[in-house]
């Protein structure tokens, strides 16, 4: 049983994290990852969720793979993380597009 090591965790960390861990992958499907991490900027904080670094890095890794995966070559994947103001809460988003078949 794993326990979980919650702390603040870097969005912009993981995901540049699992865009090095997919790199290999996406070059031999012949698919191109292209990667837009938030920008704090100088007045805005950085982009941090309260959580478990390593399982959100698998999500975010699953998230990639797949989309690598069912993804014709010469395409591109999409990662993006943002930060979004809703209802006065801010939140962190983590896009991953592609142009695969999606699923049902």
């Amino acid at each position: 049983r794993r326990s979980f090591a919650e702390g603040v965790v870097s969005v912009n960390d993981i995901v540049l994290n699992s865009v090095e861990h997919s790199t290999r992958m996406a070059d031999q499907a012949g698919v191109t990852l292209a990667l837009t991490l938030y920008d704090a900027g100088q007045n805005d904080p950085e982009a941090t969720v309260r959580g478990d670094g390593e399982l959100l890095r698998v999500v975010v890794d699953n998230l990639i793979r797949n989309a690598v995966q069912f993804s014709d070559r010469g395409s591109t994947v999409a990662i993006t993380v943002e930060q979004q103001a809703t209802a006065g809460k801010s939140e962190v988003v983590i896009s991953v597009r592609d142009r695969g078949p999606g699923a049902p």
